[in-house]
């Protein structure tokens, strides 16, 4: 599997892994520093960032992602889709994703394209509709795309196709101060010329708890330029993630 092409399956199915980031601390703690939040080294593991341009050590740096994830209960994500074609010039659609993981027993989901189609997940029920349609209901279908809990398991899923962590600087990213990070891709087995690539190079940003900010990855073949960002916000929020009416 690659880094791009898990980006929208992470975002509609958090069960394969779904998951890019890594949920949070509450307290702001740019350095990863346990102590600061009050949880223990196991859950917040260290990790000193070096000047931008600097490397981070990749085992440190997929441990801390994992302890920030484990206590995320609710947010959203914005998955933006980009192609640009010699042809058609540039198209782009959006999916907002909402994640509600406060009960366990029933994970809750729910979608929306920028077309109208919409889609609700409550543990093992799904419920989609076109827009202006009325509602199907499916049932077992729908507990792979809760039970990951979004994307809080990106980083670690996708660990052995990234050669280096480089620490890109602190930027404002929908008016949050995050870490950007540069995921350095490895190459593709077999391939003896570096510029053949198992994935492309990702953009990674997250807050200064570590939760993630915005996810970017772009590829381009044959002409045709696909981008892919992910931008994650409302960690904590309640949404009313509810069945469809009858």
């Amino acid at each position: 599997m690659t880094l791009r092409r898990h980006l929208a399956p992470a975002l509609v199915a958090p069960a394969l892994a779904a998951a890019i980031f890594l949920g949070g601390c509450a307290a702001q703690n740019p350095r990863g520093d346990a102590s600061s939040s009050g949880a223990s080294a196991s859950v917040l593991t260290r990790l000193d960032l070096p000047a931008p341009g600097g490397t981070v050590d990749k085992a440190s740096f997929v441990a801390r992602c994992a302890g920030a994830q484990q206590t995320i209960k609710s947010y959203q994500t914005v998955m933006t889709t980009r192609t640009v074609t010699p042809q058609a010039g540039t198209q782009e659609s959006t999916t907002t994703f909402q994640y509600d993981f406060t009960d366990a027993a029933r994970p809750k989901v729910r979608s929306i394209t920028s077309t109208g189609t919409e889609t609700i997940y409550i543990g093992s029920d799904m419920w989609t509709r076109a827009a202006g349609a009325g509602w199907a209901h499916t049932t077992n279908s729908a507990s792979a795309v809760v039970s990951g809990k979004g994307m809080d398991n990106y980083v670690g899923q996708v660990a052995g196709e990234i050669a280096s962590v480089v620490y890109a600087g602190d930027e404002d990213v929908n008016q949050v101060r995050a870490h950007h990070f540069v995921f350095k891709p490895v190459v593709a087995p077999g391939s003896a010329s570096p510029s053949v690539l198992a994935h492309d190079e990702t953009g990674y940003w997250v807050d200064q708890d570590f939760r993630p900010v915005r996810v970017q990855t772009s590829v381009t073949t044959g002409g045709i330029t696909s981008t892919t960002i992910m931008d994650s916000t409302q960690y904590g929020a309640s949404f009313n993630i509810q069945a469809p009416a009858a």
